[in-house]
């Protein structure tokens, strides 16, 4: 049956609504970062919401704007279909089947209701919609890094062939997931960082055999994730990154699994953190100023939990940080800059806590960044070029400070920075050697400069020296 429009009557197939009383509408983004477990969807925060899924979600809705029990509004969310959603009470699907969503990129779900949220009729609006995405490249073209066939510096975004999900990066390296979680690597290979089983250099996008849901580079080594929650790792071995138990194999130049079942994985510059489904934490690596967070300095070769329930691990080069259940926010390592957002440049080798409730954290080389509960932006850490983005450089910031604006995602890099606003507008700001901003130059901009285009997602990695991202 077609749709059917007039002044007092819509008609949608089966369903017909007549004499709507309709609310004011705002296209505010409430960006909830990585979420797991009971979340709560708060529509005064805006009716558009992104959202990463990083375990099983229990979804609920609260503060709808209208008095009138009529209310709508649109999830964005990221790997829906690779663990459970319990969605609101009362919700009632197209044929009554809950939708498959995407394990690899973006669903678009719009949900509405007509009796003040005591039943929500769902739809999904757009399905994967990174299946089809456009990537570019741009930064220090090292090593073939960036998958254009040479190694030439691109100071605007390039195109990169094909279709695909996700990026990601490290120093000299890149890894690529398409949709149908086809793996593609890139870049420097001397510590067979590129698990393709030799130590050869690529400078165009050459496929690692097999399916996987995550990817995530260190500064010498890999690890990605299939669905079934197995984690794979390869490269430089020497201070025991890879947790396979030994640091007397220098290297592994193909995948070789890691016990256990994992839901999430973060990657510094030679140690790393985990998390299983059931909110445990895990690190392993280098323990130099106690980045493992384990009260000591000692290197770990094989996992050792982090006591806690956690959703969240974010590994910058040289530091951990972790959201617990209830929005907590905590961080350990080095500190020489106010890394840690604590107040002050004291190392820390165990967890010690930021203050505020936090959705989601973002580490880089040397920052690291988060959002609030109210969607709010805050960074801090090192800022020796303009890096922090806050209008000045050589000034490091010890304590969270708010980026203004309104924004709902970022990555950030080796001294530089970039992140989305609502309605996809993309913002770089930092250091700006090899081009690496994509403003083409290779200037340093001590605060947000557009680039041009409109965008999906970006993907910087914590020590990389170009960037990557989705176009619309």
């Amino acid at each position: 049956m077609p749709i059917k429009l007039s002044a007092t009557r819509l008609d949608l197939g089966t369903a017909r609504l007549d004499n709507a009383n309709l609310r004011a509408y705002s296209e505010v983004t409430n960006a909830l970062g990585n979420v797991s477990g009971a979340t709560t969807i708060n529509l005064a925060l805006g009716c558009i919401i992104t959202a990463t899924a990083t375990a099983a979600v229990t979804w609920t809705v609260t503060n709808l704007p209208s008095s009138s029990g009529y209310c709508a509004f649109t999830l964005i969310l990221t790997n829906g279909g690779r663990y459970t959603m319990t969605w609101p009470s009362g919700t009632k699907w197209q044929n009554s089947v809950a939708p498959t969503l995407s394990v690899i990129g973006t669903d678009v779900l719009t949900f509405f209701t007509v009796d003040g949220g005591t039943s929500w009729q769902g739809s999904v609006t757009i399905q994967n919609s990174s299946s089809g995405s456009q990537m570019w490249v741009w930064g220090s073209g090292n090593a073939g890094k960036l998958g254009l066939g040479d190694v030439a510096h691109r100071s605007s975004p390039v195109q990169l062939a094909g279709t695909w999900a996700q990026p990601n990066g490290s120093q000299n390296n890149s890894a690529l997931l398409k949709a149908n979680g086809s793996l593609w690597v890139m870049g420097d290979n001397g510590q067979g960082n590129l698990g393709l089983g030799d130590v050869i250099y690529r400078s165009s996008p050459v496929q690692l055999a097999g399916t996987w849901i995550a990817v995530g580079m260190g500064e010498t080594f890999a690890a990605a994730l299939k669905p079934d929650g197995s984690l794979w790792v390869w490269g430089r071995a020497y201070e025991g990154q890879l947790g396979l138990g030994d640091t007397t194999v220098s290297k592994r130049s193909s995948p070789v699994q890691l016990a256990g079942t994992w839901s999430s994985f973060s990657l510094g510059i030679d140690h790393a953190a985990a998390l299983k489904s059931d909110g445990s934490l895990w690190v392993w690596g280098s323990g130099n100023l106690g980045r493992l967070g384990l009260g000591d300095t000692i290197t770990r070769s094989s996992p050792v939990q982090v006591p806690g329930t956690w959703t969240s691990v974010a590994s910058g080069s040289t530091r951990t940080t972790g959201i617990k259940s209830g929005g907590s926010l905590w961080t350990w390592g080095i500190n020489s800059n106010g890394h840690l957002g604590v107040g002050d440049t004291v190392h820390r080798s165990s967890p010690t806590q930021v203050a505020g409730a936090w959705n989601s954290v973002y580490a880089g080389a040397g920052n690291v960044a988060g959002f609030k509960s109210d969607s709010s932006l805050f960074i801090w850490g090192y800022n020796t070029q303009g890096n922090l983005g806050l209008g000045d450089s050589g000034i490091d910031r010890s304590s969270p400070v708010q980026l203004a604006g309104t924004w709902s995602a970022i990555s950030l890099a080796d001294r530089h920075a970039a992140a989305l606003k609502s309605g996809g507008s993309l913002w770089s700001w930092g250091f700006g050697g090899s081009g690496r901003l994509g403003v083409g130059d290779s200037l340093n901009r001590s605060s947000p400069v557009q680039v041009p285009g409109t965008w999906v997602s970006v993907r910087l990695g914590n020590s990389a020296t170009h960037s990557a991202a989705l176009r619309a």
